[in-house]
């Protein structure tokens, strides 16, 4: 006899979700942007550590505090770069199928499960006012608005998916609702404003 759990039958695919390629190309900017930035920061706190010698021969000091923190922060960025393009590389390759039956997930933590398999889905919607803006100006800053999913599994695994994950989370997240509607699975709401 084999432990094996047969694959469960998930019907017709009637429509895949892949992240917006969009976050994707401005993934890999902003982490060329991080590489160059630190480099840069790196250079030039190597700059204000150096020893300058002044024009009647007098030596000026640096500031040392300033030139480690400099170089500490370029470090960072040039290190955080390549988790960032890792993280980027995982996203490319993550699919969700949508089925009659239920989802498939491809990438990352591949899975398949039936609308069955669903314990509860919580939904979080985020509202917040741009984050650069400050002040007075932020009352008239335009609120964005943002949903996100979490689809949690009767053997204790979860799917996690946003706008960062798939092009269209709230159109997914309305399919599964109503797929799951009938099987009277608990939808929790959070309000989530910033």
């Amino acid at each position: 006899m084999s432990d094996m759990v047969p694959e469960p039958n998930l019907g017709k695919l009637l429509r895949t979700f892949r992240p917006k390629t969009s976050n994707i190309v401005a993934g890999y900017i902003i982490a060329v942007l991080m590489i160059v930035g630190g480099g840069w920061l790196i250079y030039f706190s190597l700059i204000e550590a150096a020893i300058i010698k002044g024009a009647n021969g007098t030596e000026i000091r640096a500031d040392w505090g300033k030139a480690s923190i400099t170089g500490i922060l370029g470090i960072l960025l040039c290190v955080g770069s390549p988790f960032l393009i890792w993280w980027l590389s995982k996203l490319k390759k993550l699919v969700i199928h949508y089925h009659e039956y239920g989802l498939g997930v491809e990438g990352g933590q591949a899975m398949k499960f039936t609308w069955a398999d669903v314990v509860k889905v919580k939904e979080t919607r985020m509202s917040q006012k741009m984050p650069i803006v400050k002040g007075a100006a932020k009352h008239f800053a335009p609120t964005m608005h943002a949903k996100n999913y979490i689809v949690h599994l009767k053997n204790g695994q979860e799917l996690f998916f946003g706008p960062n994950e798939v092009d269209d989370p709230e159109s997914l997240g309305f399919k599964i609702k109503e797929k799951t509607a009938h099987l009277k699975i608990p939808w929790e709401v959070e309000e989530d404003y910033r």
